[in-house]
């Protein structure tokens, strides 16, 4: 007994239905960050996959996942603070980029 095959839509057509634009569908589909599909040369999506990642994606109040669905990483909102045991926003870190191959200078610039 054959199997069905989906109904599989191109990168247009899901960026319409999720109402972005088509450059943002091929960045998530570069990041690898959606369900996709290549036949061929062709990028397809399947849209049953695409509506379970949607679901997968749904946040909550406060970061926490909707109750039925998982998140892939929960971003904490609060963190303790040691000191006080109260709870402060949880700090953004944004390492510092370095140059290839270049090191700092010893004359107080940074780089």
């Amino acid at each position: 007994m054959p199997t069905a095959v989906p109904e599989l839509i191109d990168i247009e057509t899901l960026a319409r239905r999720l109402g972005d634009s088509v450059r943002h569908v091929r960045r998530l589909v570069a990041d690898k960050r959606v369900p996709y599909l290549k036949v061929g040369h062709f990028i397809r999506f399947d849209p049953e996959e695409i509506a379970t990642w949607l679901n997968a994606q749904r946040v909550g109040v406060g970061g926490s996942s909707v109750v039925g669905y998982e998140c892939a990483e929960p971003s904490p909102a609060l963190v303790l603070n040691e000191s006080t045991g109260a709870a402060a926003p949880a700090p953004l870190h944004h390492p510092r980029r370095r140059s290839r191959g270049k090191e700092p200078s010893s004359s107080g610039t940074l780089w």
